[in-house]
């Protein structure tokens, strides 16, 4: 991968709750960062929800167009749903991203200011391939001050409720965007 040897470091096939502990409790390396730090690191990102399973040869798409980054720290993460989470009922929370498959988001990152153009433009590439499978909302902790229509893509129906509570409860806007 990216020319640099690397291979798999894990492999294997579980549920969901034996993932997660197999991941949170197997010591691993920490990524190398080149010497000038996670702070001077810049980042752009984008996410959305794939409402239904996606055939192999959509995942497959999807692969071949990461394998395309010129970046070995551009991440690409999939975060399922499903479960639990369904089982409460979407018009008594803010919460509206319930009944989805799986929650996807893109995370690009440059040094220099001038990589910056190509890190979006691929980003930007990406989101175009995977708008098909996405089902118009994406997950309001992954922002993107370039999203038109955020408000419904974050919070759908329920943000007329949010808008209220806000304007009740922070008249003077301290916290915006």
């Amino acid at each position: 991968l990216f020319d640099t040897g690397a291979e798999l470091e894990r492999d294997k096939v579980a549920s969901y709750y034996e993932l997660d502990q197999y991941l949170l409790e197997t010591p691993y390396g920490i990524p190398y960062l080149p010497e000038e730090g996670l702070l001077a690191w810049k980042e752009d990102k984008q996410a959305g929800y794939i409402a239904k399973p996606l055939s192999l040869d959509d995942w497959q798409r999807i692969v071949d167009y990461y394998m395309t980054t010129k970046k070995p720290y551009n991440t690409v993460v999939i975060e399922p749903y499903g479960g639990a989470i369904n089982s409460y009922p979407v018009a008594d929370s803010a919460f509206i991203h319930r009944d989805v498959d799986c929650d996807f988001f893109v995370d690009v990152f440059w040094l220099n200011d001038a990589d910056r153009q190509a890190q979006v433009e691929w980003l930007d590439g990406f989101m175009r391939l995977m708008e098909p499978y996405f089902n118009g909302h994406v997950y309001q902790n992954y922002p993107r001050r370039s999203q038109t229509n955020y408000r419904w893509m974050y919070w759908g129906d329920a943000f007329d409720t949010l808008l209220w509570v806000k304007q009740k409860y922070d008249p003077d806007n301290f916290f915006h965007y």
